[in-house]
């Protein structure tokens, strides 16, 4: 019997990890994107912005 819920807890340990790292990646991943459209949009509005304000 202890072998058995020992071999559970390893498992859900298991599980629990790989799930956090999907999420740790998925999060990492979701900041460089949003980064990466600030940073487009950042250039966007110095590139586009002193000409609207001129006209």
């Amino acid at each position: 019997m202890g072998a058995i819920v020992f071999t559970m807890l390893i498992a859900l340990f298991a599980v629990g990890l790989v799930v956090g790292l999907v999420v740790m990646a998925a999060l990492a991943i979701a900041g460089a994107k949003a980064a990466t459209l600030a940073q487009d949009g950042g250039t966007w509005v110095l590139e586009h912005w002193p000409r609207r304000a001129k006209s």
